[in-house]
């Protein structure tokens, strides 16, 4: 007898099994179907400006004096920028940073203030290529010590963002 109901009771939990498979098998809800679509889009355009970077850094004893310093030598070059290529350049000068200089003192073996360095960053925009070369000029006349670099980029890139937008779904429909 107790072969029998050990024989029943094994094929419950296979049917139970089997029938719980089948349940989770059958129900759809879980699924869910995607498909991606995904497309190119590329547009190539030449720069229309280029920004060019330059530090203004001078150092002093003196706080008051390096800042002067600085402030003086920066103004210069903006003026002289603005004076010589006026419109076809757009200048944003930062605000001066000014920073202790400190030399060690082996005897004392301390750190000892030597004065003080001050520098204002400045970048000019514009979309005359032909004045890379004098604005440059003008700003080593001018006493500025760092020429940072210069890139180039378009003004606007909401077009082309556009443009490309639009074959990327075109590429994406083929």
């Amino acid at each position: 007898m107790l072969k029998k109901n050990l024989a029943v009771i094994c094929a419950a939990f296979f049917w139970a099994d089997l029938v719980g498979a089948q349940g989770a098998m059958t129900d759809c809800s879980q699924l869910r179907a995607s498909m991606t679509v995904q497309g190119y889009g590329k547009v190539e355009a030449q720069p229309d400006e280029a920004v060019l970077s330059f530090t203004s850094t001078t150092q002093n004893k003196d706080a008051k004096a390096a800042r002067s310093e600085c402030e003086k030598q920066a103004a210069l070059f903006i003026k002289t920028v603005k004076d010589t290529a006026g419109k076809d350049v757009a200048v944003d000068s930062g605000s001066i940073t000014l920073q202790p200089r400190y030399v060690y003192d082996k005897k004392t073996q301390k750190q000892l203030l030597d004065g003080y360095t001050a520098s204002r960053d400045i970048e000019i925009r514009t979309g005359k290529f032909d004045l890379i070369a004098d604005l440059t000029e003008q700003a080593v006349a001018s006493g500025i010590t760092e020429v940072n670099g210069f890139t180039y980029r378009i003004k606007d890139e909401s077009a082309l963002k556009k443009q490309a937008d639009e074959a990327a779904i075109t590429d994406a429909k083929d």
